[in-house]
């Protein structure tokens, strides 16, 4: 499991790489410490977060839909969190509308099982 995780962002590094050195041969790019900094804050968790997906994934009493389902709520509402706090984002009642059926709909999945 984790040589499969490996792999992918392995595969995901040399291609950006490739990317990365396309672009500063043809000048549209330079390499900046805040952009190293930033790749690897983002990079850490998006592999752990693959990582345990795959586990929940191959977890016998863990329905795939389940997990995929969980998964991708639980990445809105952090990101909506995110949202709020760090860049003082207004959400609409519409927006609160959303929020409350996920938050219910993951009551549900995970109670009716």
């Amino acid at each position: 499991m984790p040589l499969f995780s490996a792999m992918i962002f392995a595969t995901a590094f040399i291609l950006g790489l490739a990317v990365l050195i396309f672009q500063l041969i043809k000048g549209s790019q330079k390499i900046q410490l805040k952009n190293i900094i930033g790749g690897i804050a983002l990079g850490v968790p998006n592999y752990f977060s693959i990582y345990f997906l795959v586990r929940a994934l191959r977890h016998p009493s863990l329905e795939s839909s389940t997990v995929f389902t969980l998964n991708n709520l639980g990445i809105v509402m952090v990101a909506t969190l995110i949202g709020i706090l760090f860049f003082k984002e207004k959400l609409s009642a519409k927006n609160w509308i959303g929020i409350g059926f996920a938050i219910l709909s993951i009551i549900l999945i995970t109670t009716i099982q």
